[in-house]
């Protein structure tokens, strides 16, 4: 009786054995394919960068004291935030701004060389910075019942391709609060189109807003 279940033990180490050997393998095989890829990008010469998709932006319409009356304007001031959300974004007005947050560094280092990756970095955390500022201001507005300015904003930061959630659910819930659902339905269509690893997270969030889906 022990026979039966030896073999079959010994069988099932033989299965084992040969998953861990093959997985073994693929990962040396992707980690060489990995690093021939990462070998060719840094011999790639220095590349114009004028085809990138550069973001403008302009702070003006966006500052306080634009969508805000002096009243408004008053009470947001006495958050210390404001001030260095505002320096901040007017420094980026001047900024070269740019998305590359879908595309790895070796995939930079082969379309525009090793020597723009530095730049390129830059660029790319300016777009970070700016989506980051935009949602924290919009959340400010909107704390302090500033909600069509907050919804203005918002509507800047989604126009540009952000990815953050939360810029998307709170207009979301805007839109939802002044009885405007059916901007919702845009939300989710724009949301779709992004190249983004939270693109379904953003969907599925606005899905649970939509009154549609009630």
């Amino acid at each position: 009786m022990k026979f039966p279940f030896f073999a079959s033990f010994i069988i099932l180490c033989l299965v084992v054995r040969h998953a861990i050997n093959r997985n073994n393998k693929l990962h040396l095989n992707s980690e060489s394919a990995f690093w021939a890829r990462e070998n060719s990008a840094n011999e790639v010469r220095k590349q114009s960068l004028e085809d990138l998709n550069y973001i403008s932006f302009s702070f003006a319409p966006l500052s306080p004291d634009q969508l805000l009356d002096n009243a408004s304007l008053a009470v947001l001031m006495e958050n210390p935030r404001i001030s260095e959300i505002t320096e901040r974004l007017i420094a980026l007005e001047n900024s070269k701004i740019v998305n590359l947050n879908y595309i790895t560094n070796t995939e930079l280092k082969s379309t525009y060389g090793v020597a723009n990756l530095a730049l390129l970095t830059e660029y790319d955390q300016n777009y970070t910075d700016l989506i980051t500022l935009l949602q924290e201001y919009a959340s400010i507005l909107a704390e302090n019942g500033f909600i069509v300015a907050a919804q203005t904003v918002l509507e800047t930061a989604i126009f540009i391709g952000t990815d953050i959630s939360s810029s998307y659910s709170l207009a979301a819930s805007i839109y939802r609060e002044q009885g405007l659902t059916g901007k919702i339905s845009e939300l989710i269509t724009q949301a779709e189109k992004l190249n983004s690893p939270r693109k379904n997270t953003i969907v599925r969030i606005l899905h649970t807003t939509d009154p549609d889906n009630d």
